[in-house]
C-alpha cells in the first residue's frame, strides 16, 4: 500500500474517531439556547480547510497523537468539551502552517460548548453570546489568515 494512502486514512480515521467521540455536540448545539448559532461558528471555523484546494499536506503526527488521547479521555468521561479539543486537534492537524494552526486551534472555542457554560455561569444573556461567537470566529480567521499569509513566507508552510 502506498504510505501516502496510508498517512491520509489514518488521519482521516482519526478525525472521525474524534468526531464520533464529540457526538454530543449535536445535543448541545440544537437544545442549549447558548449555543444556538454554534453550529454556524463551526461551518465558519472550518473555512481554512478550502485552502487546501485538494492538496493534502503532510498532517502533524503529534496533534493527531494528542487528539487521540484526548479523544479516549473525552470518550471514557463522556465529557463533550473534552471530545470537542480532541475534534479540534485531529482538524487542525492536517492543515499546513503550523504557526497558523495555534491560532485556528486558539478560536475553536467559538463553537465549543465551554463557552455557552461559561456564559450560563456569568450570567449572560444568550443572545450577547450569540454576538461573542461571531465576533470570536471572525477575528480568529482574520488573523489565522494573515498569519498563514506570512507562513508562505517562512519555512513553517512546509
Amino acid at each position: 500500500m502506498n504510505s501516502n494512502v496510508l498517512k491520509y486514512t489514518l488521519s482521516g480515521l482519526v478525525i472521525a474517531f474524534c468526531a464520533w467521540s464529540a457526538r454530543e455536540l449535536l445535543e448541545y448545539w440544537s437544545f442549549s439556547p447558548y449555543d444556538r448559532v454554534a453550529p454556524w461558528a463551526f461551518l465558519l471555523w472550518l473555512i481554512p480547510l478550502l485552502k487546501l484546494k485538494g492538496k493534502a499536506p503532510e498532517p502533524s503526527w503529534a496533534l493527531l497523537l494528542m487528539a487521540v488521547v484526548i479523544g479516549v479521555y473525552g470518550t471514557i468521561l463522556s465529557d463533550t468539551s473534552v471530545a470537542s479539543v480532541a475534534l479540534a486537534l485531529s482538524i487542525v492537524s492536517v492543515t499546513p502552517c503550523r504557526w497558523a494552526n495555534l491560532l485556528w486551534l486558539v478560536f475553536s472555542v467559538s463553537w465549543m460548548p465551554v463557552l455557552g457554560d461559561w456564559a450560563a455561569f456569568q450570567g449572560l444573556m444568550p443572545k450577547s453570546v450569540h454576538i461573542l461567537r461571531v465576533v470570536i470566529i471572525l477575528l480568529g480567521l482574520a488573523l489565522y489568515f494573515k498569519t498563514a499569509r506570512s507562513c508562505k513566507r517562512c519555512s513553517c508552510s512546509s
